[in-house]
């Protein structure tokens, strides 16, 4: 008989079921109650930054991010120098995607060890390895460190750099910082000053904005432009951002030159030749600064120097100096140059240029790397070494380093800005502004030579000196150095025609170098050349020709027939004959000192291109055009290749030739040549100058020629307009400068 059925309930308490001893099938039935509906958990996201209201948009850097962060498991970084806006792109991007997929953001990962450097006890693993992979996420990182921005990314379209702004995204951000320009006019100058740079711009904004109306972007322009020091006072300045002061990274300084302080500190403690590379490039022009030079060895002055007979007493008196300064910044080899360069530009402290090897720097990373030279009391050492390495490659004067030469001459005019403390730094800068003013003077920049021969003369004015007795080598050295930079600035006075002023200084030098050395000194002899030339150059011919000989029976009793000084006092003498109408025996020395040129130094030497000059001229005015035409082509072609089209040498080559052309009929191709001199002398000199309004005139006399008579009176009217300005405003206002010397006993 089958068992009743039978029926339990444990009630809501208690679930499930316990038998004792059962010989009847049991069926249980368990009911749970409905699991409740999981709820989809909010978006939530963690911004430690509010949006920025004044942020500008950088081109379409943003939409270029959002595109690459939306595919599965990606990541993106950007990376460029401190201040450039990288993590205010980054908080902007982070609230656009609030309400997206993750974004994890890794702000201001400058550090390579922090990220793979193993972690104790975790069997070698480093923070890198812990980063979330995920089809629901990205992570965007930014960072001062371009090769950190591969090592996290590891996609290389996936780096972008982040560089200053471009001139309209900075005058939008200046006027959000500040509501309105005002002054809309240096606007554009004023963020120009600031490399476009956006951190210093923000902070330039804060400043005028605290003090107004006291100050205004003109006057923050002004005084930014003022000096060195104002700029680095302006640029310290803590803008008190609430924005970055949150951002406990340490190196989210609101100054800007703080904030690359930072990189510096970072570069110097993991590879001090970058650092050393970095602090000795801050010297530099911004521009333009030559691969050739930073990876040179050769830094002692193995040149000819006024008042040394050889180039070894020289490096003997300065050896010390130079071995000390020098020795340390130039051990490296290729390889480690290659590594410095590279993490150098990883930082963005420096740019190269594509076509050629060279390197640019902003202005204000120098600024701010002077001053943490400045800070660190290691200015001096690092500008000692600057100084020696320019000397040491610049000036030689031959034509195969004319290309050398004028690619440096920007950094030979930089040093003339600095003033070092150690009297030997002084001597060696004298020494390099001294052939800097004999290159500027021969490559036809007469103004910017002035500029550095007035600087040279200060401080070697300012050296102390020793009665000759006690010193006679250092007061040797400093009174021949003294003489050379004045013979110098009387040449960049001739270039200005300004003879009479270039006459006084040389007659001031001699007097001095008589009193000194007596008649027969080297350097009194060479001095009497400086003044003989003076003199012929202002058609004082019997005075340049007693001179000149009276100079040349003293140097032949010390020199050979070929020596320099011998064939500069030759060439006087027939210059005076010249001028005379003695052209036979005018024709005759010049020969001579051409061929003794040629065979000495070569064709393209500079002497030899000054003798074929004045022998073409001569071949001139004996109407022998075709001879004088083949000696002033082999000039042109030669101070073309070496000096370009804008330089005086140049100019005065198309111009004899012009006129050569002209006596030929020729009249085209002296039209040509006259139009390029035109443009040449109003771009070196100005519009103004007398050689300007001289190729003018030469210009308007072809146009006559050839019945253009329209274009001539507009040229001729034009010419005399400005040469009433150059004789009233240039030549006697502004020419009077006259130097005296003072020589201790």
């Amino acid at each position: 008989m089958d068992s009743p059925l039978s029926s339990v309930n444990f009630g809501h308490a208690n679930r499930g079921i316990q038998v004792n001893k059962s010989n009847a099938p049991i069926e249980a039935h368990f009911h749970y109650p409905p699991d409740p509906e999981e709820q989809t958990p909010a978006p939530y996201a963690t911004i430690g930054f509010s949006r920025d209201p004044s942020f500008v948009e950088r081109g379409d850097l943003l939409k270029r991010i959002d595109s690459q962060c939306s595919e599965p498991s990606s990541r993106v970084a950007i990376w460029g120098l401190g201040g450039v806006g990288k993590s205010q792109i980054a908080i902007e991007f982070s609230h656009r995607l609030a309400n997206g997929n993750w974004l994890l953001v890794l702000d201001s990962a400058d550090d390579p060890d922090v990220f793979f450097t193993p972690i104790r006890n975790d069997q070698g693993r480093n923070l890198a390895e812990y980063l979330p992979q995920s089809t629901n996420g990205s992570i965007l990182v930014t960072t001062r460190n371009r090769d950190l921005a591969f090592r996290l990314v590891g996609i290389h379209n996936n780096v972008h750099h982040v560089g200053p702004m471009t001139e309209q995204e900075s005058l939008s951000l200046l006027q959000n910082r500040l509501g309105t320009l005002g002054d809309v006019s240096v606007a554009p100058e004023l963020v120009a000053s600031l490399d476009f740079v956006p951190l210093a711009i923000s902070q330039a904004a804060a400043y005028i904005s605290r003090r107004t109306p006291r100050t205004s972007v003109a006057k923050y322009l002004a005084g930014f432009k003022r000096s060195k020091r104002k700029r680095v006072e302006l640029l310290s300045e803590d803008s008190g951002n609430l924005r970055r002061d949150l951002r406990q990274d340490g190196a989210a300084s609101n100054s800007v030159l703080t904030t690359w302080q930072f990189s510096f500190d970072h570069i110097r403690a993991k590879r001090s030749s970058a650092a050393d590379l970095l602090f000795l490039m801050s010297f530099f022009n911004r521009q333009g600064i030559p691969e050739s030079i930073l990876v040179s060895t050769n830094y002692i002055l193995k040149k000819e120097t006024p008042g040394y007979n050889d180039t070894a007493t020289l490096e003997h008196d300065l050896a010390p100096y130079l071995e000390s300064k020098a020795g340390p910044i130039f051990q490296s080899n290729r390889r480690n140059f290659e590594k410095d360069i590279e993490v150098l530009r990883d930082y963005s402290l420096i740019t190269q240029n594509h076509e050629a090897p060279i390197f640019e720097m902003h202005q204000l990373v120098q600024l701010a790397t002077q001053r943490w030279l400045q800070i660190q009391w290691l200015q001096q050492k690092y500008l000692g070494m600057y100084l020696i390495l320019i000397a040491s490659s610049f000036g030689q004067f031959e034509p195969s380093n004319w290309a050398n030469d004028r690619e440096l001459l920007p950094h030979v005019e930089a040093a003339a800005l600095y003033q070092p403390n150690e009297q030997d730094a002084k001597q060696v800068l004298s020494i390099l502004l001294c052939f800097g003013v004999s290159y500027a003077y021969r490559c036809g920049r007469p103004l910017e030579g002035t500029k550095m021969a007035r600087i040279s003369i200060e401080i070697m004015h300012n050296l102390p000196q020793l009665p000759l007795q006690e010193d006679p080598g250092a007061t040797l050295r400093i009174l021949s150095m003294n003489s050379w930079i004045f013979q110098e600035l009387a040449n960049t006075y001739r270039y200005q025609h300004r003879w009479k002023e270039a006459e006084k200084l040389d007659e001031q030098v001699l007097e001095t170098l008589m009193k000194k050395f007596g008649v027969d000194h080297p350097q009194t002899v060479e001095n009497m050349l400086c003044l003989a030339k003076d003199f012929e150059r202002q058609g004082r011919c019997e005075e340049a020709e007693r001179l000149a000989k009276l100079a040349l029976e003293k140097l032949q009793l010390w020199c050979e027939a070929d020596h320099a000084d011998i064939l500069r006092a030759k060439s006087i003498v027939a210059l005076s004959y010249k001028s005379r109408g003695r052209l036979k025996e005018a024709e005759k020395i010049l020969l001579r000192i051409v061929e003794a040129q040629k065979q000495k130094a070569g064709d393209a030497d500079g002497g030899t291109l000054v003798g074929k000059g004045d022998l073409a001229g001569v071949y001139r005015l004996q109407k022998r055009f075709e001879e004088a035409e083949v000696l002033f082509k082999e000039v042109l072609e030669v101070c073309l290749q070496g000096y370009g089209t804008q330089c005086t040498n140049t100019l005065v080559s198309m111009t004899n030739l012009a006129i050569v052309y002209k006596q030929q009929g020729q009249l085209n191709k002296a039209e040509a040549l006259l139009t390029q001199a035109v443009e040449g002398y109003t771009t070196v000199f100005g519009a103004d100058h007398i050689d300007t309004i001289a190729s003018l005139e030469r210009l308007a006399e072809i146009l006559r020629l050839q019945r253009r008579r329209e274009v001539v009176q507009g040229i001729r009217h034009q010419g005399a307009q400005r040469e009433e300005r150059f004789q009233g405003e240039f030549y006697w206002k502004n020419s009077k400068i006259s130097f005296v010397i003072t020589m201790s006993n």
